[in-house]
This record gives structure tokens, C-alpha cells and sequence, in this order.
């Protein structure tokens, strides 16, 4: 093993973490097919249900994927059967994970609160499943029940399927406007799939996982990303990751200007040296326009910028603001960050009308240190007229964007209206 961390500048960090995730130099994947590699390629998609413009994990494929469309993530899940939702954290996995979530899925039938609810009402757990036996694919508005206070439910029977949905014994068969209904597993998941990993299989392969998913990682970070797969605290989770370091599978990396040590995946070395010699991997060739030709704006649950790593990547100030109250708000209640290169520069707060088939543009604010010019006013303009398609819109109504100058700019690439 080598003991001694390899030394990495903030430029090669920052481009290896985005060119993994594969938002970096600009769009390698197409279509349907491309999402499904994409998800494969990224190792998770966060869901959320918010719908002010698209949802986030269709902003998250829409920014890695040319010609993407919301509708490929659904029949990718819930008809190719190519990814599934699944977690007390949910995402979109890739279907090859599927063997190994079951050994979790075990833990959830054995330990927890939900295992409390299968021991104490049993009849209420055999009403469900009796009800899916006999009508297939049921959502909770199909159930009648006693009302719960519950962040995950609103009825029993809501909870009684999550209980069966977490312990792998039904999965979700479809969404309708969002709303999930489920069916048991046979026959649903691919046979080659339906295997069950054991509990060393599945520790050693979401060890992996974690690491690859953050691409290069403080071990606490690691380790609570790990949790969070598991909900629960594994007794060798430590060892695990231990195991993988002391093999040298795993490697120990620091950042310029940074004390902590870091870890990354051996495998991603050649990718990484590509990186910091200034040049691109192979498999990051973009198949339309770069970054530098066209902004991406970032979901905003991407892992590179969520839950404080804007400030640790990009020393980027970013705060998802849909549960801050609006007095307080700084930026806006949907604020994206916008992608320029390999740099956030600034973020923009959109909100769909779809009653009038309007996006409004509510705040738009560029970093203190980053002075727009005609290359990025016209990056600008492209990235938000790609974004005014995707979404559907068919007016566009901007209520923030300064200078004057850089809106008369993007007037030659979208049309605003008011």
C-alpha cells in the first residue's frame, strides 16, 4: 500500500470530479440508451418530487445526456426494467445493483421500525399483500386505512407498503403523475438480476460503490455515504473500507491546500493522470458542444455541488433554498448553479407556470469574481434556449438578469416576452 497521499491540485480535482460524473467537458451520452449508460456510468440519480421546472433527476440526465427527454428515465425504470428507485434516501439505481440491494433489503425485513410493523400488525401487512395478489399494481390511494403522522406516509397502508417495498418483496411497477404503484418483484426484475448477493458480497460492493459515486472523498464523507445505502450502522463498515485501502484497491490522495487526507479509487488513477496533465480521457469526449460553448445548469441535488461540496469543489456559496422561508432566502426557492467550463460562475432561480406554458426567470446572480463577456453571454444563451426546449416551454419571461448588455446578448439565442 502506499502509505503517502498523492498530491492534487484544486484544478484536477475539481475536473476529475465533474468528468466523472459526467459533467464534464460537456455531453457524452444520446437519447434513451445514453441515459441508461449515464446512470450506470454515475452510480445513482437522486429523486425528488418537486416539479417547478423539470425534476431534478431529470435536470441531473438532461445535463449529461444530448436529446434527452423526461420520459426516458421513466420507461428505462419501469418498463426496459434497466434501473429501479430504491433507499430511505431515494435514487435511481442501475439494475446490476439490484442483487446486492437485497442483502439491505434483508436487513430491513430483520431490524428497524418497519420490522416492528410487520411483528405488531400482521394482519395489516397480509391485507396488502392480498390486495396485490388479487388487483396487481396498486398505489396507497387504493387502500383504505387508518390516517398515520408520518413524514413517509399518510395512512397504514401506506407504511405497510414501504415495508414491503424496502424488504424487496414488491418494487415499483410504474408512476402516475409521480404517484408510485406497486407490484411484487417476480417477473418484474431481469432473471439475471434476481439473484441475492450475500452480506460480504453487498458490503464490499457499495464500498466500492460509495467511492466511485463521490470520486474522491474524505473517509467521513465515505463512510456516512455508505450509511446512508444501508440506513443503519453495519458492525464492519470500517473494515470494510479499511480492507479496500490496505489493498490498495483504494488510494490516499490530499488536495492543494487542504489538510485531510482523501481517498479515491485505484482504478480511476490513469483516468486522473490524464486529468492533471491537462488532457482529456478518452471517454469524456463530448458529443455536441463543451461547457465552455454551452452552460450546464446543475440539479440541484448533483453530488458535486449538494450538501456543502460547492463550497469544498468549487468554493462556491450554494444552498438549496426550497426549505429556507422566503425572508430568508439569498439566492431563490428553485436556484440552480451554473456550470461555465469546469467553474460555477453563478446561479439562476427559474420556475415553470404551466398553466401558461411560462418560465419565469425569478433571480439570476453572477459570482463577485467572475466578469461575463460575449463567450459566455452567448454559452449563456445557448444553454437557455436548450433548457426553454426541454422544459416545454413556449414563452419565456425574465424578471432578473443583469447587466443590461448580457440580456440584449442572449436575445440573439431566446426570445423573452413581458
Amino acid at each position: 500500500m502506499n502509505k503517502h497521499p498523492l498530491p492534487i491540485d484544486r484544478l484536477t480535482f475539481r475536473r476529475f470530479l465533474l468528468g466523472k460524473q459526467g459533467l464534464y467537458p460537456g455531453r457524452r451520452w444520446q437519447g434513451k440508451q445514453g441515459a441508461s449508460d449515464a446512470v450506470r456510468a454515475v452510480e445513482a440519480v437522486q429523486i425528488d418530487p418537486l416539479h417547478i421546472t423539470a425534476r431534478s433527476h431529470d435536470l441531473a440526465l438532461f445535463s449529461r445526456v444530448l436529446d434527452y427527454e423526461a420520459r426516458h428515465l421513466d420507461e428505462l425504470a419501469h418498463a426496459d426494467r434497466q434501473a429501479f428507485d430504491y433507499g430511505s434516501l431515494l435514487f435511481y439505481y442501475p439494475i446490476q445493483d439490484f442483487p446486492y440491494f437485497r442483502a439491505i433489503m434483508r436487513r430491513f425485513a430483520n431490524e428497524g421500525g418497519y420490522a416492528d410493523l410487520a411483528r405488531t400488525k400482521p394482519d395489516l401487512i397480509a391485507e396488502v399483500r392480498a390486495r396485490l395478489k388479487e388487483s396487481g399494481a396498486l398505489g396507497n390511494r387504493h387502500f383504505e386505512s387508518e390516517r398515520v403522522d408520518s413524514y413517509r406516509a399518510s395512512k397504514e397502508t401506506g407504511l405497510a407498503l414501504r415495508y414491503l417495498w424496502l424488504t424487496g418483496e414488491i418494487i415499483t411497477h410504474s408512476r402516475r403523475r409521480f404517484e408510485r404503484a406497486f407490484a411484487f418483484r417476480e417477473g418484474l426484475i431481469p432473471e439475471e438480476y434476481t439473484w441475492e448477493a450475500t452480506d460480504a458480497q453487498a458490503l464490499d460492493h457499495f464500498t466500492r460503490k460509495s467511492l466511485r459515486f463521490l470520486g474522491i472523498a474524505p473517509r467521513t464523507l465515505w463512510g456516512n455515504h455508505l450509511y446512508s445505502l444501508y440506513h443503519a450502522r453495519h458492525p464492519h463498515f470500517d473494515a470494510a473500507i479499511n480492507g479496500l485501502i490496505e489493498a490498495g484497491d483504494v488510494i490516499p490522495v490530499k488536495i492543494e491546500g487542504r489538510k485531510e487526507t482523501r481517498y479515491m479509487s485505484a482504478a480511476d488513477l490513469p483516468l486522473l493522470e490524464t486529468v492533471a496533465a491537462g488532457k482529456l480521457p478518452a471517454a469524456w469526449t463530448p458529443l455536441d458542444v463543451t461547457n465552455d460553448q454551452e452552460v450546464l445548469f446543475l440539479a440541484p441535488l448533483e453530488i458535486v455541488t449538494a450538501r456543502s461540496r460547492a463550497m469544498d469543489v468549487f468554493g462556491f456559496d450554494y444552498k438549496w433554498e426550497v426549505y429556507v422561508p422566503a425572508e430568508k432566502r439569498r439566492w431563490g426557492y428553485y436556484c440552480l448553479p451554473i456550470l461555465y467550463g469546469d467553474r460555477l460562475v453563478g446561479r439562476f432561480d427559474p420556475k415553470m407556470e404551466r398553466k401558461s406554458n411560462t418560465l419565469h426567470i425569478n433571480a439570476f446572480h453572477l459570482e463577485d469574481d467572475f466578469t461575463p463577456d460575449e463567450a459566455f453571454a452567448d454559452a449563456l444563451g445557448r444553454g437557455l434556449a436548450r433548457f426553454v426546449r426541454f422544459n416545454g416551454a413556449a414563452h419565456l419571461v425574465d424578471h432578473a438578469i443583469q447587466p443590461a448588455w448580457l440580456k440584449a446578448r442572449l436575445a440573439q439565442h431566446v426570445t423573452f416576452e413581458g
